[in-house]
């Protein structure tokens, strides 16, 4: 019944204890208060438990499972709970299951029991946001900012099912390519891939909107994350001194006329006291010239120089991310056959349809001109492969791959686009190879070789390899009989 009624003493989290009357109250160590307080402010700006541990620096021993304990205990709102969870049969190890189970199945629930650090609205969003990014991946939710470069991460919609698509990236020369990939018909309906969008051309445009689109109105938007950022290094300066102070107290409760064996001690307090005042003053220092050198000229400068600030490489992707947040509702991405449609819908109304042309799939890159296509073609009329090679090398012609071009490039490239050889294009022709000349003639086939030789009759290179296919001349033997009998006239 003590349970039910909320008379049940159990153990506290941290942030709160019992007083002398047993009653609930937050701890009275105004560093303990600040720094819980600090944590749901951090978690609130963050939006994930991962960022959340990495900005509280000065938590050394904080960690994922303990930030996700906090924001997920009712206590921490002002509420009395019991039975939140419930304990079923040991597994193959030993182990006792537990499950935690939904609100409706506490077994007590009382609000506003006792003073807390947020109020019940800011416990139930905080819940929110964590099942949002537990469920990141059903294709509906919002993700938090992550440091990749792909600045509609969580902000793209399939424009065929609507879902929210999914970010993935491609490495290529050292460098990540993000794609927008949605698999809705693939989970809905066991189709397959709904649609995959390349995503620089598409982040490059949309990055450009908005430089473009930067105005008086949105800049205020933007100029509050520099208030945010000044309130969040007020707070963990702050932070940071308690500490300091701590110590301070430490080495005042030791007098330094006590005993001998207290000597340690005090020793042991001064060092600790000036570790942390030498630390204080470095994190101090190196914030204010993060905040002034960095951030404050470039945010200010912001009125007139957006785009050079957008276009800054020292600026961290996942802060481009949150001023597109900030200014972007959602983005709309369809792809055509020959083109990309990206819907931008703003935060404050409006909206812009962008058409890009698709990019070129990594085989178009690498594909020959066809203005060089053409011109081999066009060539093997009249020369052979090594031939046509150093014309178009003397014209300056290269490859899809930016390379110059040999025989062995021109004979791929003819077999790959249907081109005939020059020994087809000759045979078509009606030229004669030297066998079957020979044999027309009746003579053998060095004779034939020994006629193309003396100019008796027309031979033409029919490839690298030095084969020839010759013009019908007629009979050549009869006409050098006639010219031998004239000679012998005279």
């Amino acid at each position: 019944m003590g349970g039910s009624w909320g008379e049940l003493k159990i153990r506290l989290p941290i942030g709160f204890v019992y007083d002398d009357r047993d009653r609930i109250v937050l701890d009275p160590d105004r560093q303990i208060q600040e720094s819980v307080r600090h944590l749901f402010a951090t978690f609130r700006r963050e939006g994930s438990v991962f960022r959340t541990v990495r900005a509280l620096v000065i938590w050394l021993d904080l960690n994922l499972s303990r930030v996700s304990f906090i924001l997920r205990n009712p206590r921490y709102a002002g509420a009395y709970v019991y039975g939140r969870r419930t304990q079923k049969r040991r597994d193959v190890q030993g182990r006792p299951l537990i499950k935690w189970l939904p609100e409706e199945k506490w077994h007590a629930l009382i609000k506003d029991a006792h003073e807390g650090y947020i109020s019940w609205e800011d416990y139930e969003e905080n819940l929110k946001r964590l099942e949002a990014n537990r469920r990141s991946g059903d294709g509906f939710n919002k993700t938090a900012p992550r440091e990749g470069p792909a600045l509609l991460q969580g902000l793209a919609l399939c424009g065929i099912c609507g879902k929210r698509m999914r970010v993935r990236y491609r490495v290529s020369g050292g460098r990540m390519h993000p794609q927008y990939q949605c698999k809705g018909l693939y989970e809905t309906m066991a189709g397959g891939m709904c649609r995959h969008i390349s995503g620089a051309r598409v982040d490059q445009a949309v990055g450009d909107l908005l430089v473009e689109a930067m105005n008086p109105e949105a800049l205020d938007v933007v100029l509050a994350v520099q208030k945010e950022l000044e309130n969040r290094l007020e707070e963990t300066d702050r932070l940071r001194y308690r500490q300091v102070e701590l110590y301070s107290r430490h080495r005042s409760a030791v007098d330094r006329l006590v005993a001998d064996s207290l000597e340690a001690e005090w020793n042991m307090r001064l060092r600790e006291l000036r570790e942390a005042e030498k630390c204080y003053e470095k994190e101090r220092k190196k914030d204010h010239e993060v905040l002034t050198d960095q951030m404050q000229d470039k945010i200010r400068s912001l009125t007139h120089d957006f785009a050079g600030l957008w276009n800054d490489p020292q600026v961290a992707q996942r802060e481009k991310k949150r001023i597109a947040r900030l200014l972007i509702e959602d983005v709309t991405l369809r792809r055509e056959p020959k083109q990309y449609k990206v819907h931008v819908r703003f935060r404050a109304g409006t909206s812009r349809t962008l058409v890009l042309p698709r990019p070129k799939f990594p085989w178009e890159t690498w594909t020959t001109d066809p203005e060089v296509v053409k011109r081999i073609d066009c060539l093997l009329d009249h020369h052979t492969n090594n031939q046509v090679a150093s014309i178009l090398n003397a014209e300056r012609y290269q490859s899809g791959h930016g390379k110059n071009f040999d025989g062995y490039r021109i004979s791929r490239l003819r077999r790959a686009y249907g081109m005939k050889s020059r020994y087809e294009r000759l045979r078509e022709a009606g030229l004669l190879s030297r066998e079957e000349l020979a044999a027309l003639q009746g003579v053998n086939r060095a004779t034939i070789s020994k006629w193309r030789e003396k100019g008796r009759i027309k031979g033409h290179l029919a490839d690298d390899q030095g084969q020839y296919l010759f013009e019908n001349p007629g009979d050549v033997s009869l006409r050098l009989k006639k010219r031998k009998n004239q000679n012998k006239c005279r």
